[in-house]
């Protein structure tokens, strides 16, 4: 009983650290990422302890893509100004975007269903795929 309150607790943290998280993105402001950190963080915890490696990987994956985020919103060229501003992807950036989305689809649909029978039988491929290709491709 203890630990599912202290779960719950530590899960409502996470939660509004991922609330806030969002907010300082919408802001462009540098917290998003120490602010994200505790929430994937959590995450990766809460998510490695329930065994829903999926959506650990997935938090692991946007801890490492924050802290680097977090490193290249720091950097300054010579003349002091940001060298990464927040901005909307051109048509080369879209093609990209979406030939990783593709990759990753492809990548995860064959490997769930390669892995459903003896290691993810709750797994549905197609739309697991699609969740898990789309949270990457947005990170």
């Amino acid at each position: 009983m203890v630990e599912r309150v202290h779960g719950r607790q530590v899960e409502a943290v996470a939660v509004l650290a991922g609330i806030a998280s969002v907010w300082f993105s919408r802001k462009e402001n540098i917290l998003v990422y120490p602010v994200g950190l505790i929430n994937t963080i959590i995450y990766i915890y809460l998510s490695a302890k329930g065994q829903l490696f999926g959506e650990a990987s997935v938090n692991v994956y946007y801890t490492i893509m924050s802290i680097y985020g977090w490193y290249l919103w720091t950097k300054k060229n010579k003349s002091q100004e940001l060298l990464v501003l927040a901005s909307f992807s051109d048509k080369k950036w879209w093609l990209y975007q979406c030939l990783f989305f593709a990759a990753f689809y492809v990548s995860i649909f064959g490997a769930l269903t390669y892995l459903k029978k003896d290691f993810a039988p709750g797994a549905i491929p197609w739309a697991d795929a699609f969740a898990s290709a789309t949270a990457f491709t947005g990170m």
